[in-house]
């Protein structure tokens, strides 16, 4: 998926690298969401995730997860403030104990991070869920503080 329609705000080396690491860090729970077990590729056919919010789907392809919506609020997310984001979903497979999901965030051509995570784990720790997550409908809820220091770029995110 892709993120954008952040505020633009100046670029500092100093402050990159973690922000970096944090959006790293949530990009899994969004990768809960949509098609973990596919593999997706940004910038072919993308399409409007259903729902107020920025981000689009990198394929077509349904994987294991079905978005009905995604709602963020604010929509764009605006830096140094709270976002609440609501998904509900159908999972069409049971995610079970030692699924992973490997997130790839790049900048152009460079990639900054590469990460592979425990999907239960994630799932715990984020959304509040104990795997094994039974397939059928998941509705999640979850607020988070973005920092004031989000480079000025859009960052396509690669899950599978």
């Amino acid at each position: 998926m892709v993120l954008s329609g952040v505020r633009r705000l100046p670029l500092h080396p100093q402050t990159t690298t973690p922000i970096i690491m944090q959006i790293g860090i949530l990009l899994p729970f969004f990768a809960l969401l949509r098609g973990v077990f596919s593999h997706q590729v940004v910038f072919k056919g993308s399409q409007t995730v259903p729902g107020s919010n920025p981000l689009q789907f990198c394929d077509d392809s349904v994987g294991t997860v079905k978005i009905d919506f995604i709602n963020i609020t604010p929509n764009p997310p605006l830096a140094g403030h709270t976002i609440s984001i609501d998904v509900k979903a159908v999972l069409s497979e049971e995610i079970i104990e030692g699924s992973l999901v490997v997130v790839e965030v790049k900048y152009g051509f460079i990639t900054l991070l590469t990460k592979t995570y425990q999907l239960c784990e994630l799932a715990s720790n984020y959304a509040g869920e104990e795997c094994p997550i039974q397939r059928g409908e998941l509705s999640l809820s979850k607020s988070i503080d973005l920092p004031k220091e989000i480079p000025p770029v859009s960052f396509p995110a690669f899950a599978k």
